[in-house]
């Protein structure tokens, strides 16, 4: 669901550092409120409405404000170690948060970067409209409604007179959801896909939980009658996995989190074999290993899944505005 256009305000001239945060609403169109101008300064919002205060000049974190923001928790006592870690950790977060702000992680059956030659021009110019379409669509301010909290107690199942017959299904605590980029809204919730690593317990077991998310992601999203408006969840899901953990410890209270930087520092060492050689070598050569972990459960043939969604990217950016053919063509 796209923010309605009263919503989408221009960014004010002092910069992104000093645009509103998404807010929240039961009934969004009713609601004016202003929306980040772009993914990179969603993401930089976040950061500082989180940590503004909790860091020197130097860099240095002020260990008065840590104790203040974060006593309920009981790492706060900060030791020499702790006051590192956070150091590290922040300066991290930003020099990394452009890089994590959509459409720079794309596997190679979209770029073609694992083949030694192309055929022809043809082939080559294949690859770069598939480049330059999702590198838009997922670097693109194309802002979405996302519920952060669809847990199943929010969860209200409606049945018909005969107690058996559902009739419908209805998520509540709307006020708990806003406006957020495309890659970030395009999830499923966190008992199918848990992102943080300090989960103590899952909702079911691993391997029930990778046959549900597989399953909806690879083939009831992909389904021919529904394929002309799930294709767009499926493209900012499946290639914008690093920029929602990325998302998840920005805005987690890291402080309080010991595993927080390894999960970092795996994500960052994720990203940069994603540019090289990421995806394993199968007899797909479209086949590739998510960071969440392996396919397990299926047989996934990218490149038939790609011919499926790709007619209607090629449609959506040209009427969206968002590229031309002039666009194609200078790229090839």
């Amino acid at each position: 669901m796209r923010p309605p256009p009263d919503m989408q305000q221009p960014p004010p001239p002092t910069g992104p550092s000093t645009s509103v945060a998404s807010s929240s609403s039961a009934k969004p169109p009713s609601v004016n409120f202003q929306i980040a101008p772009t993914n990179h300064s969603h993401l930089y919002k976040a950061y500082s409405i989180l940590y503004a205060g909790l860091f020197k000049r130097n860099g240095e974190p002020d260990i008065a404000a840590f104790r203040k923001r974060f006593q309920e928790y009981n790492t706060y006592e900060l030791s020499s170690h702790d006051t590192l870690r956070i150091k590290n950790l922040n300066t991290l977060l930003q020099e990394y948060m452009s890089e994590f702000s959509g459409g720079n992680f794309l596997p190679p059956h979209i770029t073609g970067r694992n083949k030694e030659s192309f055929k022809g021009q043809k082939e080559r110019e294949k690859f770069t409209e598939r480049t330059l379409i999702l590198e838009t669509i997922l670097s693109e301010s194309l802002f979405r409604l996302a519920h952060r909290y669809m847990i199943m107690p929010l969860f209200f199942v409606i049945f018909e007179e005969d107690g058996v017959t559902i009739k419908s299904v209805v998520l509540t605590q709307w006020e708990k959801a806003y406006y957020a980029p495309l890659w970030a809204s395009c999830r499923l919730p966190s008992w199918l896909e848990p992102l943080d690593p300090e989960l103590e317990s899952l909702a079911m077991p691993k391997d029930e939980m990778t046959l549900w998310r597989e399953y909806l992601v690879y083939n009831l999203m992909l389904r021919k009658e529904r394929l002309s408006r799930s294709w767009l969840w499926y493209v900012a899901y499946t290639y914008g996995e690093l920029e929602r953990h990325f998302e998840m410890i920005l805005t987690a209270t890291w402080v309080s989190n010991a595993r927080t930087e390894p999960w970092l520092k795996r994500l960052l060492d994720e990203a940069k074999k994603k540019r090289t050689t990421a995806y394993m070598k199968g007899s797909d050569p479209g086949a590739y290993s998510p960071f969440s972990g392996r396919i397990q459960t299926m047989q996934v043939n990218f490149a038939e899944i790609l011919g499926k969604w790709m007619p209607y990217a090629r449609t959506f950016v040209r009427e969206e505005g968002l590229l031309t053919l002039s666009d194609f063509s200078s790229q090839s």
